[in-house]
């Protein structure tokens, strides 16, 4: 009688593990750990608010900064060109007329590209643009 208890409990642990490894590997096949699925996909990229496009310096007179804006918000935004400044080693340039320069109202996810001018800073400046909300971008010639 001892010997048929001790059979029928080793048939029952033995059919438990194999239930119990089978189940462990249609869960593992069906649904992987999260370390088996890899890292989680990146979010969608976002235009950055502000970049430069271009930096030129015209007959070594003028300084042009083309900016490209992009409205990342929710609201619409205004741009105005005018608020727009360069400085050449901490001193701010004289800026000089822009043709069509006005103030644009951006709506959300659209961009606007827009062109600055200023009198010529010496050769060797160091040369940042500050936006209109007081951001400041380093200039690289």
């Amino acid at each position: 009688m001892v010997m048929g208890t001790a059979r029928e409990a080793i048939r029952v642990v033995t059919v438990a593990a194999a239930a119990g490894v089978a189940a462990g590997g249609a869960l593992g096949i069906l649904g992987p750990s999260f370390a088996e699925a890899g890292p989680p996909a990146p979010a969608p990229a976002r235009a950055a608010p502000v970049i430069v496009t271009s930096l030129d310096l015209l007959g070594g007179r003028r300084l042009e900064v083309s900016l490209r804006f992009t409205n990342t918000g929710r609201a619409v935004a205004h741009l105005d060109p005018a608020a727009i400044t360069v400085t050449a080693d901490g001193a701010e340039l004289p800026g000089l007329a822009s043709p069509g320069s006005r103030v644009v109202d951006l709506p959300p996810g659209a961009s606007v590209d827009e062109t600055v001018a200023f009198a010529a800073p010496p050769a060797s400046a160091a040369l940042a643009v500050t936006l209109p909300d007081g951001q400041r971008l380093p200039l690289v010639r």
